[in-house]
C-alpha cells in the first residue's frame, strides 16, 4: 500500500565526511559527523543529458524517421543555505580549514584557494503533511545523498540582517554507503530503530521516503564514527 506524503519544514541535518571515492570512515574516526538544525534551505536540481535527435527524410524532403532519445540523469546539484552552523560543518563540506584560538578552541574557518578533497553525504529530515502514520506514530520524510562532492563555499553576505553561507556540491552514485551506519527507518511492527534494508546501489545518487524514526538530537561539535 502507498502511503503519500508531503515534506513540510526541515528538521535536521546530517553530514558524514567520506573519502574521495564516497568511502565511510572506520569506526572511531574522530570527527565524522555532526547533525545541525542550522540550515536555512536545500535545495537540488537535476543536471541531465539531452536525449539525441535522429530525423531522416527522403529525397522529396518528407521526414522517414523522426526519433528522440530519453534524458538521462546525470548528477544532482546541491546548494544548502546554512546559518548559526558549526565551523566543522562547513570544513567536511567545502574548501576551508578551521581556525582556533590559543586554547585549541575552534573559533573560525580559513578558506584557501584551489579544490577541496574527500566528499560527504547529507540527510535531511522534514516534517510531512500527515504528521502521524495510522498506528499514532509520527512519520517524517528522509532524504539522503549518499555521495556527495564538494564544491567550494559559496557567498556569504554580510548586511543588517543575520549572515547566510552556503555549501554546494553535486551527487555521485551510491559510494561506499550501503545500508549506511546510522538506524533511520523502522524494522518491525514496534517501531524498532534500523539500517535501511536495502543497500544504495552504485547508480543510485538520491533517497527519498517516509521513515516514523525520529530526527537525531543535534550534536554539539562533530562526533566519531559509530562502531
Amino acid at each position: 500500500m502507498s502511503e503519500p506524503f508531503t515534506l513540510v519544514r526541515g528538521k535536521r541535518l546530517r553530514v558524514v565526511r567520506l573519502d574521495d571515492c564516497g568511502g565511510l570512515p572506520d569506526a572511531a574516526t574522530a570527527c565524522s559527523w555532526l547533525v545541525s538544525k542550522g540550515f536555512i534551505s536545500v535545495q537540488m536540481t537535476p543536471e541531465t543529458a539531452d536525449g539525441d535527435d535522429i530525423e531522416l527524410k527522403n529525397a522529396n524532403g518528407d521526414l522517414e524517421v523522426s526519433d528522440r532519445g530519453r534524458d538521462q540523469l546525470r548528477w544532482w546539484n546541491v546548494e544548502a543555505e546554512l546559518t548559526g552552523v558549526d565551523p566543522a560543518l562547513l570544513e567536511m563540506t567545502s574548501n576551508v580549514v578551521l581556525e582556533e584560538d590559543w586554547d585549541s578552541n575552534v573559533v573560525g574557518i580559513r578558506s584557501y584557494e584551489g579544490s577541496p578533497s574527500g566528499s560527504f553525504s547529507l540527510e535531511v529530515w522534514a516534517g510531512t503533511g500527515q504528521q502521524c502514520s495510522p498506528g499514532g506514530v509520527v512519520r517524517y520524510g528522509y532524504l539522503l545523498l549518499p555521495f556527495v562532492i564538494p564544491s567550494v563555499l559559496g557567498d556569504i553576505t554580510i548586511e543588517n540582517g543575520a549572515a547566510s553561507l552556503h555549501i554546494k556540491g553535486r551527487t555521485g552514485g551510491g559510494g561506499g554507503w550501503g545500508t549506511g551506519p546510522f538506524d533511520v527507518v523502522p524494522i518491525d511492527g514496534d517501531n524498532t530503530p534500523g539500517k535501511l534494508a536495502v543497500p544504495l546501489g552504485a547508480a543510485e545518487h538520491q533517497l527519498l521516503r517516509s521513515t516514523t524514526i525520529a530526527p537525531p538530537a543535534v550534536t554539539v561539535g562533530c562526533q566519531p564514527m559509530p562502531a
